[in-house]
């Protein structure tokens, strides 16, 4: 039963971490709404956006890769996170 609601609770926290850097990609790029991040893109290029303001110990990829205790801290940190393009990506 709690696993069950923590399993829940996780696929919620994941889509408002989508979200979250789905709407901070669209700012990176100059745009008043989300943009989907094109994560394998930036796995391939790191270099490719900046991204700052996430807790120390998480670092940017993939919502899916995250579990809830991570998820929890990028929510908690929400108002810091911030994305730079460095190199367009193709």
């Amino acid at each position: 039963e709690d696993d069950a609601n923590r399993l829940g609770e996780k696929v919620i926290l994941r889509e408002q971490v989508k979200e979250l850097f789905n709407e901070k990609y669209g700012e990176a790029l100059g745009l008043n709404r989300p943009v989907l991040v094109p994560y394998k893109l930036i796995r391939d290029s790191p270099d490719a956006v900046e991204v700052t303001g996430l807790p120390d110990d998480i670092p940017f990829r993939n919502p899916n890769t995250y579990d809830i205790h991570r998820l929890e801290k990028i929510l908690k940190a929400r108002e810091h996170v911030r994305m730079v393009i460095i190199n367009q990506l193709q």
